[in-house]
């Protein structure tokens, strides 16, 4: 089964297409773009775990590959780890301390709050 499961004939395509899919929304939903495409953020959103699964499969049938290129370029692998963390930690933190963004209402309502009070005379 595993054999099957870690082919390199669908697997790479497999992880870049999940990468192309994720990385193209992730930065057309950076620039608002999902405001305007309808489902682009919930198929970003699911294709989110099948790339991870795509990566994990890739990792695992590459794993001796992945160790001596670690052993080669260690100081790489610990400064691109300790960069990752720091800028994602910096951008969590922006990302917490931004207000959600306003939603105009819907056209054509007015708030609750705005509405007349309903009157016995209108009938």
């Amino acid at each position: 089964m595993w054999d099957k499961l870690l082919k390199k004939s669908w697997l790479t395509p497999l992880t870049t297409a999940s990468f192309l899919l994720v990385g193209g929304t992730g930065v057309a939903m950076l620039f608002e773009a999902h405001h305007y495409v309808p489902g682009m953020k919930f198929m970003h959103e699911w294709m989110g775990p099948v790339f991870a699964l795509a990566v994990l499969l890739h990792l695992l049938r590459n794993w001796q590959a992945f160790l001596c290129y670690f052993k080669k370029h260690l100081k790489a692998v610990i400064v691109s780890l300790i960069v990752v963390l720091v800028m994602g930690g910096a951008l969590m933190a922006l990302g917490a301390s931004k207000k959600p963004p306003m939603r105009p209402p819907i056209s054509g309502t007015a708030p609750a709050a705005e509405m007349p009070a309903p009157t016995s005379e209108t009938h």
